[in-house]
């Protein structure tokens, strides 16, 4: 797919020269031909108690403590003050045959997230479409729940103060 792409440019302390150009170039970009490969995360959220007790949470879970990453080197003091329990969960395949790996992520401050992640390779309008697909077609909130559920069974005793019992219903 060929697009045309304008920019403009302002020059902070224009010449002469500058100012007998135009400052509006055109450019020619086939983006339908970039190759893209990496992955597709979709990220969800729930707020379920007050407290995690991180630590009881290993114990029941055997899982392990997440550490910071970063693309790039960060500075020591970038880091968590307690840092999450990291469990992954069994790889899920959606109608569409397409397989999710995942891991849920418990915060100390009563939060658990829950990221799906899909290896991608392909052009740009491959990526859009699907992306397009999982927003409409995919329900990751009802995936995500029923998989929540199900370990805060087994959480509860490191839960402080849940907000609802409606999440073992």
């Amino acid at each position: 797919m060929e697009r045309d792409l304008t920019t403009t440019t302002i020059p902070t302390a224009p010449t002469d020269r500058e100012l007998s150009h135009p400052a509006t170039t055109s450019l020619s970009v086939k983006l339908g031909d970039t190759a893209l490969q990496g992955s597709v995360l979709v990220l969800i959220q729930f707020d379920v108690c007050e407290e995690i007790r991180l630590d009881d949470l290993r114990k029941i879970f055997g899982a392990r403590t997440a550490d910071a990453s970063f693309k790039h080197q960060a500075p020591g003091y970038v880091r968590f003050q307690r840092p999450p329990v990291v469990e992954a969960i069994e790889p899920l395949t959606l109608e569409s045959g397409e397989r999710l790996e995942g891991q849920i992520k418990y915060y100390d401050y009563g939060v658990l997230s829950v990221v799906f992640e899909l290896p991608f390779s392909g052009d740009w309008d491959t990526l859009v479409r699907l992306s397009s697909r999982w927003v409409w077609e995919t329900d990751f909130e009802n995936l995500a729940l029923q998989i929540v559920k199900t370990k805060l069974e087994r959480a509860m005793p490191a839960l402080v103060k849940p907000y609802t019992d409606e999440w073992l219903h």
